[in-house]
């Protein structure tokens, strides 16, 4: 007796946590950023309530932290997902999704952006090379450099802030699915490589 012969099975790709931030943020962004962006009260809150967990840790942020359990972890692979504290992968989403939130306050424009390209290149570093073309005179290059040596948790969200901030005043998007990637990446102890990947970002953009 014949058995039909299987196909290979196909293994899915490895989830991609650049992809998922980005999965989450598109859609809120459009409905506070579209045409229909005057009757969004509801996703303004949320983006509010992003923002104001920026610099935060998730316990010290239940609002924030409760959007990002709801809309982002479902995504997560069981080994990425925290039973006490947080994950790499669940403390930068949250952080990237603040952060995006922080970059939108008063903007008409969508200030997330997911670069097509080369992704050596297209990342946290790549918008601060552009932010520093238009603002030339100003510190921006120390503020950068701070970043990159920053080891502490807090320093370094201490610069973001400062940059995204910057970012904003000047309407300069941010890729922020690739700005959690990173981030985790630091979180698992690759901060030399992040820096050097943000250092060709910047080098680029100049």
């Amino acid at each position: 007796m014949s058995t039909a012969t299987q196909p290979p099975t196909v293994k899915p790709w490895p989830p991609d946590l650049a992809d998922i931030v980005r999965r989450t943020i598109n859609p809120l962004q459009k409905r506070i950023t579209g045409p229909n962006a005057h009757s969004s009260g509801p996703h303004r809150a949320t983006v509010a309530a992003l923002r104001n967990a920026v610099g935060q840790t998730p316990d010290r942020a239940p609002l924030a932290w409760g959007y990002v359990t709801e809309q982002v972890i479902p995504e997560f692979p069981s080994s990425w997902i925290g039973r006490e504290d947080p994950t790499p992968q669940e403390w930068a989403a949250f952080t990237a999704l603040t952060f995006w939130a922080l970059h939108q306050q008063s903007q008409d424009r969508p200030m997330h952006r997911a670069f097509e390209g080369d992704e050596r290149y297209k990342n946290f570093g790549f918008s601060i090379g552009h932010l520093t073309k238009r603002a030339e005179g100003s510190s921006i290059k120390g503020r950068f450099d701070a970043l990159l040596v920053a080891r502490n948790g807090a320093a370094q969200l201490h610069h973001l802030r400062g940059l995204v901030q910057l970012l904003r005043s000047h309407e300069i998007p941010v890729d922020y699915g690739q700005l959690a990637r990173d981030l985790a990446s630091v979180r698992f102890g690759d901060h030399r490589k992040v820096a050097l990947r943000w250092g060709r970002g910047f080098a680029r953009a100049i």
